[in-house]
């Protein structure tokens, strides 16, 4: 899927939601600029793209995208601007601030909201100048935003980070003592977002965040229920999609209004998943972690970079640079500029090399070579449920997804074989020696591997390898298992690009990898990368190889670990390994778990 089939998908969702292009692109870019977007004909970054998606209602991580290194250097900068705020390092933040600013040869409005909303962040966070921080705030909001008010949000079409500075600003009133003026915003911003943002996971992050500033007012009046009840609903909904992100503000909420009324904190559910999200911070996040930040989020981005991507793929296919750059560039030297990170292949070009490459890939591209966002949403619950364990679930959803798809593509059919046979798999219909000797036949439809031009897997080439990885183990050929998760992580390690930004490409192998080895540096790093990237549903698994571990050490904490292990299985829903842990608890020290 190159930038006319992403193109496609924008359309179409506009078209769906009944969107002139002057709604969606006001404050972004020209109608005209959206026309070339929509037709796949101009060059669009991740960070316009980013937003035109949010504006839709849709989450941007739902891509796999193959970024440039002037765009990975801004993504960077952002976080590392962000954390320095964080940590209270005003000059370096200054210093992180101006490199950002000198790094565009034409600064769009998107580059100059994202400046002011971190003089903003600078104002409020270290300044505690809260009148400064509202003023910023206020240019970022009618930058991309021109002349919204709270009587006509439902008017504008609004993304994520454009709803982050409308509640960072509803903060800075209620901050400065405007009660009733903060109410009435707040108020706005969630009608906006009951109303519009429909990915699920894109409306956990928000409403999380909205729910709580509510909640503050609430608790201002004296309101606790009001208060209590919306942040229990917050609560659940990121609960649902696994993020670990701002539940610590929301449950410090929740224990707070709820001794208000009359509720026992110490026997609280709250209290427990307080008192455990809180020792894995003390104990493996950073010391500065951000835990309420409106402008931090959990990270489920998947990233590559294209000098990377093109220099290891070309070797991996023992291709030389002249017989790489036929039809698209005159002189190797161009081609090794852009294998150094020094030069960008412009869209015409990349696409080119990919189809040299025989890759099919556009620069932005979800994990499955579709047109519509909704088939993509159908892959993910397809993948949810097998996830889970919900077997019939997934059979039916894939026979769907299957209709949905263009199997002509090698992706779509390394994606749909890939899921059929882990359903296979789960319900023992066929035998590991067949599922991975088809397997191995997937991987060899886009993944080479060849000295040192073994890449980063793709998505889909990521999920094939993790069930190769997984019927190697079930035939005790554990070993061959171990060295294709030591390989994958290898890669993600070894890369230019922080593997801060490949939530989905390395989790899986570190998991796995922990799980066979039980190494306790492979825990401790997973759980550090978890809450790094704000992400929960793995953190039972870790905990309970943890308890393992110290068993052989310090056999009086392996009940606790199980009893955490067990408590957040609850928290994420993770119903059927809950089970399983209260069995063990019971089995080997004697006590019933709840």
């Amino acid at each position: 899927m190159g930038n006319e089939a992403i193109g496609t998908m924008l359309g179409m969702l506009r078209a769906k939601k009944g969107y002139p292009r002057g709604k969606l692109c006001r404050g972004l870019c020209t109608s005209q600029m959206l026309i070339k977007i929509e037709k796949g004909t101009c060059e669009v970054d991740k960070f316009l793209l980013d937003m035109l998606l949010q504006r839709l209602g849709k989450s941007p991580d739902k891509l796999e995208m193959i970024l440039s290194e002037d765009e990975y250097k801004r993504v960077r900068l952002i976080d590392e601007i962000e954390e320095s705020i964080w940590k209270g390092e005003r000059e370096k933040a200054l210093s992180l601030l101006a490199e950002y600013e000198a790094g565009f040869v034409k600064e769009t409005s998107v580059q100059k909201m994202f400046k002011l909303r971190m003089r903003a962040y600078i104002s409020r966070r270290i300044d505690r100048d809260m009148k400064a921080a509202e003023t910023y705030l206020l240019q970022a909001v009618q930058l991309t935003l021109p002349g919204i008010n709270t009587e006509n949000m439902m008017n504008y079409t609004i993304a994520g980070n454009e709803m982050e500075n409308l509640l960072a600003l509803g903060l800075c009133m209620f901050e400065q003592g405007k009660q009733e003026q903060a109410e009435e915003h707040l108020f706005a911003c969630k009608q906006y977002l009951d109303a519009n943002v429909t990915d699920e996971e894109a409306y956990a992050k928000l409403f999380g965040k909205c729910a709580w500033l509510i909640a503050k007012l609430y608790a201002k009046k004296g309101e606790y229920t009001r208060a209590y009840l919306i942040c229990e609903e917050a609560f659940v909904k990121l609960r649902r999609c696994g993020i670990l992100y701002f539940m610590l503000p929301l449950l410090e909420q929740l224990i707070t209004c709820g001794a208000k009324m009359g509720i026992d904190g110490e026997k609280s559910k709250w209290n427990i998943y307080h008192e455990i999200l809180t020792e894995l911070y003390q104990d493996y996040g950073r010391p500065w972690e951000c835990k309420d930040s409106l402008f931090h989020n959990c990270n489920r981005m998947t990233c590559h970079l294209d000098s990377e991507f093109i220099r290891q793929e070309r070797i991996a296919q023992n291709l030389t640079q002249e017989q790489l750059i036929e039809g698209v560039y005159q002189s190797p030297e161009t081609l090794s500029r852009v294998e150094r990170g020094k030069e960008s292949p412009v869209k015409r070009k990349f696409e080119g090399l990919m189809e040299n490459l025989g890759v099919e890939r556009g620069k932005y591209c979800g994990t499955a070579i579709v047109e519509d966002y909704e088939t993509l949403e159908l892959k993910w619950q397809v993948e949810n449920c097998i996830g889970r364990g919900d077997y019939t679930a997934a059979e039916a959803m894939l026979q769907k997804l299957k209709e949905n798809v263009n199997l002509q593509w090698k992706m779509n059919q390394m994606m749909t074989a890939n899921y059929q046979d882990a359903i296979l798999h789960g319900l023992k219909k066929k035998s590991a020696e067949e599922l991975l000797a088809h397997e191995k036949e997937l991987l060899l439809l886009s993944y080479r591997a060849g000295g040192e031009g073994i890449r980063v897997p793709l998505r889909n080439e990521l999920m094939v390898q993790n069930q190769i990885g997984t019927l190697l183990r079930e035939l005790g050929r554990v070993e061959e298992a171990d060295a294709l998760y030591r390989q994958i992580i290898g890669t993600v390690e070894n890369s230019r690009m922080d593997k801060h930004y490949r939530y989905q490409i390395y989790c899986l192998p570190n998991i796995n990898l922990a799980i066979n080895t039980e190494d306790e540096r492979l825990v401790s790093g997973g759980i550090r990368y978890e809450l790094l990237c704000g992400n929960g549903t793995l953190l039972p698994s870790y905990l309970h190889i943890l308890a393992h571990i110290e068993r052989k050490t310090e056999a009086a904490k392996e009940p606790v670990r199980i009893m955490q292990a067990y408590y957040l299985c609850e928290l994420f829903f993770r119903e059927s390994y809950q089970t399983l842990l209260k069995d063990y608890y019971q089995k080997h020290f004697g006590g019933n778990l709840p």
